[in-house]
């Protein structure tokens, strides 16, 4: 699992997966604006949260079902 197309305050920041309230895993946001958590251990149809927080301390979270 991983994402790209991050910048500015993004960049150094941290990724978390999480499934109901249990995380999965982490990773930093890379110079190139990617991440990636190799195996996170969800499943199909399990919901997950993926957050994200940059350098100054902001938090995003949003949630995914997973196909």
């Amino acid at each position: 699992m991983g994402g790209s197309g991050y910048s500015g305050n993004d960049i150094g920041g941290t990724v978390t997966v999480s499934r109901d309230g249990e995380e999965l895993g982490t990773a930093t946001i890379q110079d190139d604006g990617s991440w990636q958590i190799d195996n996170p251990g969800y499943q199909a149809g399990d919901g997950i949260t993926i957050s994200i927080e940059d350098v100054a301390g902001n938090t995003s979270m949003n949630d995914y079902n997973i196909g």
